[in-house]
């Protein structure tokens, strides 16, 4: 067993609150965070945050509605299936399903119009709009499967973008999976961005939700973690950390601390101004990581989607126009409530100029990594040396850049520093697959 230690974590998202919880048991935490409340990309309207916008009256208190993270994939979420069990979070299936629309014409998932309320006429003319999309994602599922992995590495998604509607497709998945601007999607490394893809277009999926909102699941760890001793520092932006001979040294709003080790859980971006010392590797390795600012945005607003003729919207509704692209999430589906229901809700990014403003209820910022090939090729190299000069470094963009990757990268720090390890079942393991 190790001896117990006084660690600093530095980042409450979802890294940082899985990492605060599997090190409290076993030795003193304490976790900093600059923002006012934690989550990072969980934002629950109704749980960890109130609404901000004009529309705020359309909220109902009862009903929460999600403004980041908002859905889970339960067969490849194997870390992050183990946790919500350990918390006692309820997860419940969701049935989700697709459509892109751009100028010259709108695409449905097959699942979508098998599923859909619409007279057959309209359903054969959406199969038959869809049928030339079906050979390209075949060749795209093939070239995928056959792909040595150390080449991905190298390649940009440009390279792995078909031409069309299922390329444009692509890329607001891409939007919505990794909060990265459309226009950025082409330099997503193919390493991060082909599996991931690949398994959204072409496997089948079971996805779920978490019942009250995905804030649930930071109550719940955070309470326990405190029940340990853990101590959470809110408020309070990191302005330097600094190693020496026996420990670390956090400079704070607080003042200065010193702890025996730190836990980076922050955006990639932060990590070279934290670092007060970093040497020649630390450079090099994190110098070539960087972040961006983008927002979501819950709404009221169906406007946009009649005035596209939209007679069936989807759980996630894509849109690719002039250049720009991003998504819409109908909360109706997401968050489990009637979609029939007269007040349809809405989370979208990317595409502030098709919502009307005085219907926007909540507008929450996001800080995001910037993907690049340059910084992948780093990301080896700091998952090796973890731990070096007692600085350990912890998130999803170590991962597959979704939550299973900050939940699997905070386990694997909280496992070496002798916490406690995340129980992962056979079932977890082999959980079913639904068709989607």
């Amino acid at each position: 067993m190790s001896p117990r230690r006084d660690i600093a974590i530095v980042g409450g998202g979802a890294a940082g609150i899985a990492a605060c919880y599997l090190l409290a048991p076993a030795h003193r935490v304490t976790l900093y965070e600059r923002a006012p409340i934690l989550g990072g990309h969980i934002r629950t309207v109704g749980g960890n945050v109130a609404p901000n916008g004009p529309a705020a009256s359309a909220f109902d208190p009862a009903r929460p509605l999600e403004a980041g993270v908002v859905e889970f994939e339960r067969s490849s979420f194997v870390c992050f299936t183990a946790l919500m069990a350990e918390l006692d979070v309820e997860l419940r299936p969701v049935r989700l399903s697709t459509s892109l629309y751009r100028p010259d014409g709108a695409w449905h998932a097959p699942g979508l119009v098998r599923r859909a309320r619409q007279p057959w006429p309209w359903r054969l003319r959406a199969l038959a709009a869809g049928l030339p999309l079906v050979p390209a994602r075949l060749r795209f599922d093939r070239r995928a499967r056959a792909v040595d992995p150390a080449e991905l590495r190298l390649q940009p998604m440009a390279d792995w973008l078909p031409a069309g509607p299922l390329g444009d497709w692509i890329r607001a998945l891409m939007t919505y999976a990794w909060s990265v601007p459309y226009a950025e999607t082409r330099a997503v490394p193919a390493a991060l961005g082909v599996p991931v893809q690949r398994h959204f277009l072409c496997d089948p999926l079971d996805w779920v939700r978490i019942v009250g909102g995905v804030s649930t699941w930071i109550d719940r760890a955070i309470e326990r973690a405190r029940g340990h001793g853990a101590q959470i520092r809110c408020a309070t932006p990191v302005d330097a950390i600094r190693r020496t001979g026996d420990g670390i040294t956090i400079e704070s709003a607080d003042g200065i601390a010193r702890h025996d080790a730190v836990v980076l859980a922050t955006s990639p971006g932060q990590i070279p101004r934290l670092l007060a010392d970093p040497d020649g590797d630390e450079v090099r390795r994190f110098g070539a990581l960087g972040d961006h600012e983008t927002h979501t945005t819950v709404h009221a607003d169906r406007g946009f989607l009649d005035a596209r003729g939209v007679v069936e919207p989807t759980a996630f509704d894509l849109f690719v126009e002039g250049g720009r692209g991003g998504y819409n999430a109908l909360l109706n589906d997401v968050c489990g409530y009637d979609r029939r229901a007269e007040t349809r809700f809405g989370l979208s990014l990317g595409i502030d100029h098709l919502i009307d403003p005085a219907r926007v209820i909540h507008r929450q910022p996001h800080i995001a990594p910037r993907y690049t090939v340059d910084a992948l090729a780093h990301r080896d190299g700091i998952i090796a040396h973890n731990g070096h000069r007692q600085t350990w470094v912890a998130g999803a963009w170590l991962g597959d850049g979704l939550h299973e990757g900050a939940i699997s990268s905070a386990a694997r720090v909280a496992a070496a520093l002798g916490g406690r390890r995340l129980t992962i079942s056979r079932a977890t393991r082999s959980s079913p697959r639904a068709p989607g």
